[in-house]
């Protein structure tokens, strides 16, 4: 694995079994759609993934679109509100804190005569429950991520699914950052539908799932893939790989939580000596994701001389990442533009080492000093 490497929550390493079964997997080239041998067992591998992937989330009742990955699946999710017609439930609820592909909803459901709100988030990076009851009899969609990418702050999302649920309005959740880095029981949280991005969990990228109960509006049209619901040869490799990963976490979860808190342990003990703040220090976070604000150094400087010695790290979401200004995460939360420019993401995955860990506290160290 590549060393020094804490942008797992950008995209993570491949994982070594799914490496070892690629060569085999290209071997099944044949189109899914086809009706000769090579493509009945393609199809027969894609139906068998799907399946596969559902029983690891242990839904009932659910049906899976495979995807390019996240941003895809997160706009399948909302498609329907573009083809429905807007009646006395115009609002649409988000929380400020979402991925930047459910945050540009706004304006296009704006001008469709939508009444888009963003909901309120505390400064420990919690969304204000209370607004959303506030606002649910007159909603028709609400979105929040199961746990933010920048952050790591993990809501109640089956407290909001169970306010949705009662008044009858739609509930989307991203789960995209949380498998592997914590336990999660969709049945439980109940949603109407959820995102799943193969690359964020050791699989390969350019895959993803869009899970769901009610069917969607396709946004890609022409073939009858994915029962019509997303034209386009399907991403077999990605599929499997997707598919084969879920199983992988499932099967060792425990032992990549381990792995993860005693990182952690390590790495915020070693940021609090420093005086390092931590946003959310006290909130239920991910265990692999730890946001820092180094006061008085632009993380731009800092990314560049972290870089230098060979440490890859981020200052926030990958899709904000060509765009030197605050996070807007971070100032939703409620931190000046000054404050929130400082701010790093260090998030770690199953194959971060200790040693790696404590190398990154002396580049942060070295950093402090000059």
């Amino acid at each position: 694995m590549t060393p020094n490497y804490f942008d797992y929550n950008a995209t993570t390493p491949i994982h070594p079994e799914i490496k070892a079964l690629v060569p085999d997997w290209m071997e099944v080239f044949g189109n899914p759609s086809s009706l000769h041998g090579l493509g009945k067992r393609s199809n027969s591998l894609l139906e068998g993934a799907r399946k596969s992937i559902l029983d690891s989330l242990g839904l009932v009742g659910y049906h899976i679109v495979f995807t390019s990955g996240g941003t895809e699946s997160n706009h399948l999710a909302f498609e329907f509100l573009y083809h429905t017609h807007v009646g006395k439930r115009k609002k649409v609820l988000i929380s400020s804190i979402e991925h930047p592909c459910i945050e540009k909803q706004e304006k296009p459901l704006r001008n469709l005569g939508y009444e888009v709100l963003k909901i309120p988030v505390s400064k420990d990076g919690y969304v204000d429950i209370d607004f959303i009851r506030e606002n649910i009899k007159e909603s028709i969609f609400v979105s929040i991520m199961s746990a933010n990418n920048e952050t790591g702050v993990i809501q109640d999302v089956k407290t909001i699914s169970q306010i949705c649920s009662k008044e009858d309005v739609y509930f989307h959740c991203d789960t995209t950052q949380s498998f592997g880095k914590m336990k999660i029981d969709l049945s439980e949280i109940d949603a109407d539908s959820y995102t799943i991005s193969s690359h964020k969990v050791y699989g390969l990228k350019g895959s993803g799932a869009f899970v769901y109960r009610t069917k969607p509006f396709p946004i890609f049209k022409g073939g009858l893939q994915e029962k019509g619901l997303r034209a386009g040869t399907e991403n077999l490799l990605g599929i499997l790989s997707l598919s084969k990963v879920m199983e992988i976490l499932n099967t060792n979860l425990e032992e990549y939580l381990k792995i993860q808190t005693d990182n952690r342990n390590i790495l915020e003990s070693g940021l609090i000596s420093m005086g390092i703040e931590i946003v959310g220090k006290d909130s239920n976070r991910l265990l692999n994701t730890t946001c820092i604000l180094l006061k008085n150094i632009p993380n731009d400087k800092s990314l560049f001389n972290l870089d230098k010695l060979g440490i890859s790290i981020s200052k926030g979401a990958a899709c904000h990442s060509g765009v030197w200004e605050p996070s807007p995460i971070l100032l939703s939360m409620g931190y000046d533009r000054d404050v929130a420019d400082t701010s790093l993401r260090i998030s770690t995955g199953i194959f971060t080492t200790k040693e790696e860990v404590e190398y990154l506290l002396e580049g942060l160290g070295k950093l402090l000093s000059n």
